[in-house]
């Protein structure tokens, strides 16, 4: 098959566990590059936790994409121009805020280098428990225990005490964070009160992102693909999240990892092996070949 694009989420996709490129995932996106086929790095992050792997793959100098935010920002590599599609308004984050806040969510506000984050004083102590016990600095409580942000995708990092008049910027996305069976049995409340406001998705089990209605990766990869003139069967997508699967249906073929989430592995064409199993490599053998 003649493929030109391959779009592919960042961490469980293309990163191992250890937040790396595999030798051999990283020599196989070089050579598919040198053969003319375009990246595209798509991911619930922002702009500068892109960068390094997108310099690791040289993909400025093959024309590569960014779809950051889970694609409320399109990066065209060659140019360097960014488009900001939209962002959520500041009355729906205030609901979105209290929710977390009635219900003990760990709650984010994310714009492009900066982090607004919330959580409770039981969080708290939960949180600086988990830091004692794994000889973490006292610090380092945003995001610990459910997942963790890197400190360098965001140049600043402010605590919020959780009230209506914190939120004072429109956001690129909003984020929860907790335990997965608590997030899991918040979610069909959640549809039912921002469903028709909001996209959401859990990139984890314990990490559940909000953008704004009709923003996800792929309506934004099919932005790309319209402006290059790139067919649906022309574009492979790897993911491993709930808010990689509206990109791999955008793809003429959606591949996930067996480290995925089980609605991914049900709407996938292809299921590859895991991200510490060279996954990506190993379909592309199979389908550039």
């Amino acid at each position: 098959m003649e493929i030109k694009l391959i779009a592919m989420d960042m961490d469980g996709t293309l990163l191992d566990s250890q937040s790396r490129i595999t030798t051999k995932t990283r020599e196989a996106l070089l050579e598919a590059q040198k053969q003319g086929i375009r990246l595209v790095l798509a991911s619930g992050r922002n702009y500068l936790g892109l960068v390094e792997s997108a310099r690791e793959l040289k993909m400025k100098e093959y024309g590569g994409f960014f779809l950051g935010v889970n694609g409320q920002q399109i990066t065209n590599l060659k140019t360097g121009e960014t488009q900001y599609i939209a962002r959520i308004s500041i009355p729906l984050a205030k609901k979105v805020l209290a929710y977390a806040v009635a219900n003990d969510l760990e709650f984010f506000a994310v714009l492009n280098d900066t982090l607004y984050n919330y959580f409770s004083p039981q969080l708290k102590k939960k949180k600086l428990e988990y830091a004692k016990e794994h000889h973490l600095p006292q610090e380092h409580l945003t995001a610990s225990v459910f997942s963790f942000v890197k400190k360098q995708n965001y140049e600043h990092i402010y605590y919020i005490e959780g009230k209506p008049e914190d939120i004072v910027v429109e956001a690129n996305k909003l984020v929860f964070a907790q335990e997965p069976e608590i997030l899991q049995k918040h979610i069909p409340a959640l549809q039912r009160l921002f469903g028709s406001d909001l996209e959401m998705g859990r990139t984890s089990p314990r990490w559940l992102e909000f953008t704004p209605k009709g923003i996800n990766k792929g309506s934004s990869l099919q932005a790309v693909m319209k402006q290059e003139k790139i067919k649906k069967e022309e574009v492979i997508a790897f993911g491993d999240g709930e808010n990689d699967l509206a990109m791999l249906q955008a793809a003429g073929l959606g591949i996930a990892m067996s480290n995925a989430m089980e609605p991914l592995r049900q709407a996938a064409d292809y299921i590859t092996l895991s991200n510490d199993e060279d996954g990506i490599a190993l379909a592309l053998e199979k389908y550039l070949d």
